[in-house]
């Protein structure tokens, strides 16, 4: 698992915090054909604090079709919400664009590219081949 497979000297990938952004750089890593590891302490994997709530009154701050979690596919949450039987100018709720944001991590993982572990990252020490990181609770994970 390295960050630069082509010339096989690279980084190993650990990502800690599994919001939007440690989602998205996961998802993004796989599509790319690069290995990593998603450390999530707090259950809330690909969904983060903004995007976990249950509340139905909790609703995006834009309209749907400018929420596209990929660049390249500006449009990606509006097909979602619209597939769902909303349209692109709604003000869609969190937790759907948290539901989204977990298919997409979900997605990565049945790729083989991302690993998910439910557990807080504490500390991470380089060794020789990769990084040892130790989590809450005092385990540790190797990542290679």
């Amino acid at each position: 698992m390295r960050s630069d497979a082509r010339e096989g000297a690279g980084v190993p990938v650990a990502i800690v915090g599994g919001g939007f952004s440690g989602t998205m750089l996961a998802a993004e890593l796989a599509r790319r054909g690069v290995s990593s590891v998603l450390f999530e302490g707090m259950g809330r994997e690909g969904r983060g604090t903004a995007y976990s709530t249950i509340e139905p009154a909790h609703l995006l701050n834009v309209p749907a079709a400018k929420m596209s979690a990929w660049a390249g596919d500006p449009e990606h949450f509006q097909r979602v919400v619209e597939e769902a039987g909303g349209m692109g100018k709604d003000f869609a709720e969190r937790r759907a664009f948290g539901r989204y944001l977990r298919g997409i991590l979900d997605d990565a993982v049945a790729s083989g590219m991302v690993e998910v572990v439910q557990a807080r990252a504490l500390s991470a020490r380089r060794e020789r081949t990769g990084w040892r990181i130790n989590v809450e609770g005092g385990g540790e994970v190797e990542h290679n």
